[in-house]
């Protein structure tokens, strides 16, 4: 299950088959969620800086095509600005995500 199993949604968002999976990341990469899969259909993914979604972050973030379809991905330039940490959850349901770390 993943870390807010229990808290939110029952579902949550599969990163190379783990569930909420956490993510460390060091400035000057590039993280695509891909969201093709038809399990993603109503389920888009955007990030935060608090896992509860009342923060959105945006900056250098880019959105393509409708989860669910083919070629649709999230994707997150991280940069030196970029926060230390990052909550990535469903925009339509509540702690499906997990959490970015930048090293």
């Amino acid at each position: 299950a993943h870390p807010y199993f229990g808290t939110g949604s029952s579902n949550g968002y599969l990163l190379d088959g783990v569930e909420g999976a956490s993510i460390t990341v060091s400035a000057g990469n590039i993280i695509r969620f891909n969201q093709s899969h038809s399990t993603n259909s109503g389920h888009p993914l955007r990030l935060y800086t608090d896992a509860a979604k009342n923060y959105p972050y945006t900056t250098g973030v880019t959105t393509v095509g409708t989860p669910g379809s083919a070629g649709a991905y999230t994707q997150l330039v991280v940069t030196a600005a970029t926060p230390t940490t990052l909550y990535y959850q469903c925009g339509s349901h509540g702690y499906m995500g997990g959490t970015i770390t930048k090293s």
